[in-house]
């Protein structure tokens, strides 16, 4: 999401769906720009806050815009 107050910037975030298809928030970050670099050290911090081991259970989806969101993050 494009932040557009005095000091600008994206808020990336992480959300889970739970058995009863509820959203809920696991993580977000705000950063200047949305670009690889940012959205792969999100991916990156989140995958080793969550000791996430084996990554072939999860699924990244985004909202198609410029940046590439691959599986090469997890």
């Amino acid at each position: 999401t494009f932040i557009k107050k005095k000091y600008g910037g994206h808020l990336l975030t992480a959300v889970g769906i739970d058995g009863n298809d509820s959203i809920y928030p696991i993580a977000m970050a705000l950063v200047e720009t949305e670009c690889h670099a940012s959205w792969s050290g999100f991916l990156a911090t989140l995958k080793q806050d969550l000791n996430i081991l084996n990554t072939s259970n999860f699924s990244i989806m985004s909202d198609k815009q410029k940046v590439a969101i691959g599986s090469h993050f997890f």
